[in-house]
């Protein structure tokens, strides 16, 4: 029986940190999907520059949108996106918990999405400056979990 806690024990920590550890998702499906909804908004016309606009967001080439991977990169997205839950919910958690975020550099602005919570495969996608200011947020298909 002692035996079988240490496990469990080992086994939660070693789960904990390695989800500590990991603040990007990698590319899939769902990243790809994001992917071309920030490039439909900073390269397009007609709706797309309503929205580029009240995002604040400047006119881009397709090629400079990319998915970051970058622990660094994410870490900074995670502390940027958990100030905005604080800021907008202040019942939430003091601690939010760490998760893998995906996180999109758009020229020297960023994208973040969290894909934990999801209503039928949509989610949150935000927007924040050069210095992580919030600019605003839309909805994205991801698919379902």
């Amino acid at each position: 029986m002692k035996n079988l806690l240490w496990l469990l024990s080992f086994a939660t920590a070693a789960f904990a940190t390695r989800v500590h550890a990991q603040s990007c998702m990698a590319a899939d499906t769902a990243s790809v999907r994001v992917i071309a909804r920030v490039q439909r908004i900073v390269t397009g016309t007609t709706k797309a520059v309503q929205t580029r606009a009240m995002l604040h967001l400047p006119s881009l080439a397709a090629s400079q949108v990319t998915l970051v991977t970058d622990e660094s990169s994410c870490v900074r997205a995670r502390q940027a996106q958990d100030s905005l839950v604080h800021a907008t919910n202040p019942s939430s958690p003091r601690q939010i918990p760490a998760r893998a975020l995906y996180v999109v550099k758009l020229g020297t602005y960023n994208a973040v999405v969290d894909p934990g919570p999801r209503t039928e495969g949509n989610v949150m996608l935000g927007f924040f400056d050069p210095d992580w200011t919030y600019l605003g947020s839309i909805p994205v298909y991801i698919g379902l979990p």
